[in-house]
């Protein structure tokens, strides 16, 4: 019980009082049943196929994921996932917001680099992530030294705190970390996201 009082204050903060909408997250999954935190504070236990007093609506669970309906919208919600997730990052003293994000299930420092136009990783991170940029299309990106000729690839899954987008286009760029230290998180994945930035605070939140 202390557990789910935890969680419980754990959504209505990252949630806030200001939504009207109903707030889901997946506290427990079984073989056509879900236990689902409604709005911070109700846990209600379903099957297939019931709804809770909110309206939240089950429509399948396994032990891997639940599909339910909530406002009029689809979701497929894994153990400990919610119909609002947001990860808020702080500026350095550079004014980069690093982070890390999981390539592949692989986790790799990244900073969100709004003006980039697609994830770009160098020779060494993407072999950490197992990514065969030899065999991927060689294009021509612009960078702000020039030109420069890059292997195009799909990352299979890219994700930052609770949020997981599949299937991102990414560039791999010839070199290593001199060519490119750390790796940039650009629209390919960003557009997935809305983005707001307020001071030396930017809040990624998932779109669904």
């Amino acid at each position: 019980m202390r557990a789910v009082r935890s969680v419980a204050l754990a959504f209505l903060i990252l949630s806030g009082s200001a939504a009207s909408a109903a707030t889901v997250m997946v506290m427990s999954l079984g073989p056509g049943r879900a236990e689902l935190l409604v709005n911070g504070a109700a846990v209600r236990k379903l099957r297939d196929g019931e709804s809770s007093p909110e309206g939240v609506h089950l429509v399948s669970a396994t032990p891997q994921a639940a599909v339910i309906d909530a406002d009029g919208k689809r979701y497929t919600l894994s153990l400990g996932q919610s119909t609002t997730s947001s990860v808020v990052l702080k500026a350095t003293a550079g004014g980069m917001f690093l982070a890390t994000a999981y390539i592949n299930g692989v986790p790799i420092r990244v900073v969100v680099d709004t003006g980039a136009s697609t994830v770009a990783l160098n020779r060494v991170d993407a072999g950490r992530v197992g990514v065969d940029y030899a065999s991927g299309r060689q294009v021509t990106y612009m960078t702000a030294n020039g030109p420069a000729t890059a292997s195009a690839v799909t990352l299979a899954s890219v994700q930052i705190g609770d949020i997981l987008v599949s299937n991102v286009q990414a560039a791999v760029l010839p070199g290593g970390v001199e060519q490119l230290p750390v790796v940039l998180l650009g629209s390919t994945f960003l557009q997935h996201v809305d983005i707001q930035r307020s001071g030396d605070t930017l809040t990624i939140t998932k779109r669904w």
